[in-house]
């Protein structure tokens, strides 16, 4: 039994090398492991009403849904699935944020963004926003496993939060 396991291993070992081999220089055979992925990048300012930048304002990148369209540039309007992302981050000086998710390249992902929902700032109500990317506007790949990036540019006007009348 165990020089049959010997035998056996050895054929495999030699079938797994010899498909890597180069049988036409010009056209040589790759092997390789790993996950096709892309990357998403969402460049976002938060502003009030009258358009200047909002500092320290709580950004969270809850959720990513994600579906796989039957042809190419179709958004559908149910998800195929829907995963966590928690990532928080915090607007600068100027109201500027920016965050990079890697994720294997699925024909629309979108990703779901709240907005001062720890309520930071008081005097601006929370809100909340969808940030969709499509397979077919990644750029700038190696073709291979890295499949390029996306970038969206978002604008978000925090509404003043409105004064409760007890009359």
């Amino acid at each position: 039994m165990k020089i049959l396991h010997g035998i056996l291993a050895t054929l495999l070992g030699l079938l797994g090398f010899s498909s890597c081999l180069k049988e036409d220089p010009d056209n040589p055979i790759i092997c390789m492991y790993g996950t096709p992925t892309a990357h998403y990048v969402i460049k976002g300012k938060v502003v009030n009403p009258q358009g200047k930048g909002v500092s320290r304002v709580q950004v969270i990148v809850s959720e990513q849904e994600f579906a796989y369209a039957p042809r190419p540039g179709v958004i559908l309007d149910e998800p195929r699935g829907i995963r966590p992302v928690h990532d928080t981050l915090y607007t600068d000086e100027q109201g500027k944020f920016e965050t990079w998710q890697t994720y294997f390249p699925i024909d629309t992902i979108r990703y779901r963004l709240k907005i001062n929902e720890d309520g930071c700032h008081p005097l601006y109500e929370s809100d909340s926003l969808k940030v969709t990317f499509l397979k077919q506007d990644l750029s700038k790949g190696d073709g291979v496993w890295n499949l390029g990036k996306n970038i969206q540019e978002v604008k978000i006007t925090l509404q003043p939060k409105k004064e409760d009348s007890h009359e």
